[in-house]
């Protein structure tokens, strides 16, 4: 939990350290280990959750129970999700096919939950089936922050991938406070009230004096109903995105001007568009400048053919 990594990266972290007992620990022991902690305590899934419990969840729970005391409360806890791939023939159990956020289609993956608490330490985490959604998990794992550390009081904080009405109105029912991000495109109260809505921003942190200083953000408040909104402005974020955006246009105006098989990054694909497009009679044109034929495919630029044929059965030029 205090320095992540691998099985393997975790025997390494320990020969910098004195703990008792470890000098005989090998790769093995933290293989077969990870393997106990993975151990279902449960054969079927619980009614609301997404995977059953598991030895690492008693492990938590009484790592918190030793931990906490007469005033320990936990008010604020930040959550969020990433999947991880499996390797060979891993992930009998949880193994899925789903979005990928390490670009690895080909593999089977699963979800991780991370609960956070205000220091930054790691309070449990959660593992779903690879096919899992951002947004499915939100109330799971709210109930069950309840049920294993007897919370009563919590204010969830999570990226604008969690937001969904349905999940936002689940966790109102339950009388669970939130801070999430909104999309400014796909909802219309956020474009059309809260962000065109006038008013006076305030200040939070300045132009920067030198590298470490936080970003300049300027904030104002809007309420529509009962939820309140804070808009964040940050000028030199704006600055940077208008930039990036000029730059990409212009790259791609360049890379038009050289024609639109420039954009195609698969060579396979433009070699195999060109021979479809010439085996294929019905979708040549004849240019009325030169009277030399061409074929198109797709969005692949037409590829010249050196001799115009003369076969009266080709089919009528296309309009």
């Amino acid at each position: 939990m205090v320095s992540p990594g691998s099985d393997r990266a975790g025997i390494e972290w320990r020969e910098a350290y004195r703990v008792e007992g470890t000098a005989d620990l090998e790769l093995h022991h933290a293989y077969r280990a990870m393997a106990w902690l993975s151990e279902a305590l449960e054969k079927e899934v619980p009614e609301g959750a997404l995977a059953p419990r598991s030895t690492k969840d008693e492990v938590e729970e009484a790592l918190f129970a030793r931990d906490r005391n007469l005033f320990t409360g936990i008010e604020l806890v930040f959550f969020d999700t990433t999947s991880i791939y499996f390797e060979g023939e891993g992930g009998k159990t949880l193994g899925r096919y789903g979005h990928s956020k390490d670009h690895r289609k080909d593999r089977k993956q699963m979800v991780v939950g991370v609960v956070l608490d205000p220091e930054g330490r790691s309070l449990c985490c959660e593992l779903w089936p690879g096919n899992t959604t951002d947004v499915t998990p939100l109330v799971p794992v709210a109930d069950r922050l309840r049920k294993r550390f007897g919370i009563g009081r919590i204010c969830l904080v999570a990226d604008r991938g969690m937001i969904q009405k349905k999940t936002l109105e689940a966790l109102e029912e339950r009388g669970w406070n939130y801070i999430v991000g909104a999309h400014m495109r796909s909802q219309k109260v956020v474009r059309h009230e809260v962000v065109g809505r006038g008013g006076r921003f305030q200040t939070v942190c300045g132009a920067r004096t030198n590298g470490k200083d936080p970003s300049p953000l300027a904030v104002k408040e809007v309420r529509v109903g009962e939820h309140r909104y804070v808009v964040c402005k940050n000028e030199e974020q704006a600055r940077k995105d208008a930039a990036d955006r000029e730059a990409i246009l212009a790259a791609l105006g360049q890379q038009l001007r050289q024609g639109a098989t420039s954009l195609v990054g698969n060579k396979a694909i433009v070699a195999t568009s060109r021979l479809r497009a010439r085996d294929s009679p019905s979708i040549r044109r004849r240019s009325s400048a030169t009277g030399a034929t061409t074929a198109a495919s797709g969005s692949c630029a037409p590829t010249p053919i050196s001799k115009p044929p003369t076969s009266p059965s080709l089919p009528p030029c296309a309009k």
